[in-house]
């Protein structure tokens, strides 16, 4: 099965893509492994097969909170460790400013983390060194690694509290597609339409009629007031898991 869910995601036959998702998909079906474990473990696996570092963050309200933070070389590990459990503003570039004028930067690709048309978090990846761009593969296999950790977050989480009584007037999002409502999600976090295009694989037009799609459909107008709705309802972010020690 997990041979079909690899060559059905376009990713080369390498032995390592397929256990690190098998491995994974063990893990959110067990009720024993903790949501912090299953963040690290993933972080570790991606710095290990994709490298170099690997940064697991949860998203509570419009900021980012890493979890869990791997990579290889201790030096570069120290560098980032500090950012643990330090928010940051989604939808933003995170400060690794040290890490980057010590290692330079080869590389960096951010996949959100998707479940049942909600965004609980991001991977982030960083290439050391010289420019080193991902392999299509490579960026496939990081977003279902995202997707895998998020249905494992996701299955620890409580439902996405109720609108805010001050969000009445709000229009719900239900007549939204699983993909409106994730383009939906990632506008809220800051994302531009372009951002957008590369994490979904579309493109910028596809992106944009969807977002016109959006509007037309919630009868707003404006990226604040298309966050308001995504937050009011719960598109973006946890609950239990903005916690996660």
């Amino acid at each position: 099965m997990i041979e079909e869910l690899v060559s059905a995601k376009g990713f080369s036959p390498e032995p390592d893509h397929g256990a690190l998702i098998t491995g994974l998909l063990d893990a959110v079906a067990s009720d024993a492994v903790p949501a912090g474990t299953l963040a690290n473990v993933g972080a570790e696996r991606i710095s290990a097969i994709v490298g170099d570092a690997c940064i697991v963050s949860l998203l509570s309200g419009r900021n980012l909170t890493p979890v869990a933070i791997s990579d290889a070389c201790s030096e570069a590990a120290a560098l980032l460790s500090p950012l643990l459990g330090q928010r940051h503003p989604a939808g933003t570039r995170r400060e690794v400013s040290a890490y980057v004028e010590r290692f330079g930067l080869g590389a960096e690709f951010m996949a959100p983390m998707r479940a049942r048309g909600r965004i609980l978090g991001q991977v982030e990846v960083l290439r050391r060194g010289d420019s080193r761009p991902f392999a299509p593969a490579e960026l496939r296999l990081i977003q279902t690694v995202a997707d895998v950790i998020a249905l494992g977050l996701d299955e620890s989480v409580t439902m996405a509290p109720p609108p805010d009584p001050a969000d009445a007037d709000l229009p719900a999002p239900d007549r939204l597609s699983r993909r409106e409502r994730e383009v939906l999600a990632l506008l809220a976090l800051g994302h531009t339409n372009r951002e957008i295009a590369e994490q979904v694989h579309l493109s910028v037009r596809t992106v944009e009629w969807h977002r016109a799609r959006i509007q037309s459909k919630l009868h707003v107008t404006g990226r604040a007031a298309l966050a308001q709705v995504a937050r009011a309802y719960g598109l973006v972010g946890g609950t239990a898991l903005d916690r996660v020690e």
